[in-house]
């Protein structure tokens, strides 16, 4: 066996000036990436002001004064100022920090100051024209996009990927608008201003359809865009639309947009593939798992992912800040999504009757052990970025990551290996469940994400002093206006009451199944 120093010996200077040439190159990326993000960040900064959102209620189409919704005086003051040289006085406004808005804070306490960010103009006739558009632009740019991920960074799509779409495509801006009017109106306790959102997605549906009917060169990012965001409205506002489809339908629509998509997305460094792979990954994933009309997801979303970032920038144990858990998690809840949907179709006969008797073949306990082992050595090795994330936000992240990877094993004894709720394994991960949700600050950003983990929890948990800090918690996600579902009425079934209720209930399990994951 040869020593240290016959080792050190064999590098020759060749070895040595490629390991040098290596290390120079890491540096030269990492300076890189931070002056991209400091650039992103300046970018964000320097704003157009519009006026103020005053919070007022949207009373709905003919019966609004659309052109009345945003308080200009406060613009036209600032235009004053300037024009004196003086510095506008900030004192009568206080704009929540956007990287720290919370949905329990208050983000209207006082009137929000409509900034919006520079890059995206020139803004759209249909912005410019109708102020009431504008109004709800700038609310998901401020307020919706950074309650749609646990952790809000410069690196967040919904507003550096999403909005500059939607500046150059009629039918996901209206998406947009109605996305965030719908959001607006539910965490505002105001009713939502349907025919407005009617009115805006009336013209989505003939467009898709088109698309999908064309061939694969002539589908683009844009009908992709819009197929997940038209799902995504139909989950968070399932009543505004005039078409009676379900948003499982909607689903298979944005499954084959993405199928006929992915191999021309399939760039490194296409951030827009890569937002596609984990938005519609994460969605695809959670509505597999809360209904079983929904068939199996799509397994390609973490090779699309991985395809679509930039060399050593995606790593399968970082927590990813979009979807709050690591990529390797996420591999495991789709193929745990995929038993789940085998299993839960298994469980009623060729008449529909839920079968009482179901046991998990050998074939399917196999499988399920082939699940677990994408789950090996992650608690030891998940991390979160230092770059992204300091103190609590840190261990708000753990947290978050824990509570999916528990929940979704849990998901595996009871849906898939058919355990007791009594059994030694399913108490000892719902008691690792219940700890990680314990860690979770109330009020931070990775609680708004966590239904999945939550709803898991109320549905195993037996204890009554611990389904009441539970439903204590769903109460205030309520509030946050990002949720549709009435969740404590669920919390005293389990999954087999679940399964048989939505199967004696079709029109039910076609809209309350989304609960689980959204």
């Amino acid at each position: 066996m040869g020593s240290v120093h016959d080792y050190q010996n064999e590098l020759t200077p060749d070895h040595q000036a490629s390991a040098e040439s290596n290390h120079e190159a890491d540096q030269t990326s990492h300076k890189s990436s931070m002056a991209r993000n400091k650039w992103q960040e300046y970018l964000n900064s320097v704003t157009d002001n519009y006026g103020l959102d005053s919070g007022r209620p949207d009373q709905d189409l003919t019966f609004n004064n659309d052109h009345a919704a945003i308080d200009i005086n406060y613009a036209l003051d600032l235009i004053g100022s300037r024009l004196h040289n003086e510095e506008a006085s900030q004192s009568k406004v206080s704009q929540p920090d956007p990287k720290q808005v919370q949905f329990c804070s208050g983000y209207y306490s006082s009137p929000v100051p409509i900034n919006i960010p520079r890059y995206l103009s020139p803004l759209p006739s249909s912005l410019l024209e109708n102020p009431i558009n504008l109004m709800y632009f700038h609310h998901f740019l401020n307020h919706t996009a950074r309650m749609l991920v646990p952790h809000n960074c410069d690196n967040n799509p919904f507003i550096s990927v999403l909005p500059s779409m939607a500046i150059g495509d009629s039918n996901l801006l209206n998406l947009l608008l109605a996305y965030s009017a719908s959001h607006r109106a539910r965490y505002l306790g105001h009713p939502e201003p349907a025919n407005r959102i009617a009115h805006w997605v009336s013209k989505v549906f003939p467009t898709l359809r088109m698309a999908l009917e064309s061939s694969s060169e002539d589908i683009t990012d844009s009908h992709l865009a819009t197929a997940i965001m038209l799902l995504s409205l139909k989950i968070v506002s399932p009543r505004t639309f005039e078409v009676p489809i379900t948003w499982k339908s909607h689903l298979k629509l944005a499954r084959d947009l993405f199928l006929a998509r992915s191999e021309s997305m399939s760039q490194p460094g296409n951030r827009i593939g890569a937002f596609f792979a984990r938005w519609l990954g994460y969605l695809d994933t959670m509505g597999s798992l809360s209904c079983r009309e929904a068939g199996p997801p799509l397994m390609i979303y973490h090779s699309i992912l991985t395809d679509c970032s930039a060399p050593d920038s995606l790593d399968e144990f970082g927590v990813d800040c979009f979807t709050g858990f690591t990529p390797r998690t996420g591999v495991f809840l789709i193929r745990l999504a995929r038993l789940v949907q085998e299993c839960d179709n298994q469980r009623f006969d060729e008449m529909g009757n839920f079968r009482h008797d179901w046991h998990a073949s050998a074939e399917v306990v196999l499988e399920a052990q082939s699940v677990l082992g994408d789950i090996d050595g992650i608690s030891e090795r998940a991390y979160t970025s230092l770059e992204h994330h300091h103190g609590v936000e840190s261990s708000d992240m753990i947290a978050i990551e824990e509570a999916f990877r528990y929940a979704g094993l849990l998901h595996l004894h009871r849906r898939v290996l058919g355990s007791s709720p009594s059994s030694f394994p399913v108490k000892e991960v719902l008691s690792k469940l219940i700890d990680a949700l314990g860690r979770m600050r109330p009020g931070a950003a990775t609680e708004v994400c966590s239904l999945f983990p939550l709803f898991t929890a109320g549905c195993e948990s037996r204890d009554s002093v611990q389904q009441g800090k539970l439903l204590d918690r769903f109460f205030v996600l309520e509030s946050s206006g990002m949720k549709q579902v009435r969740f404590h009425a669920f919390l005293t079934f389990d999954w087999e009451d679940l399964l048989i209720r939505y199967s004696l209930d079709s029109k039910r399990a076609s809209t309350d199944a989304t609960l689980l994951g959204y």
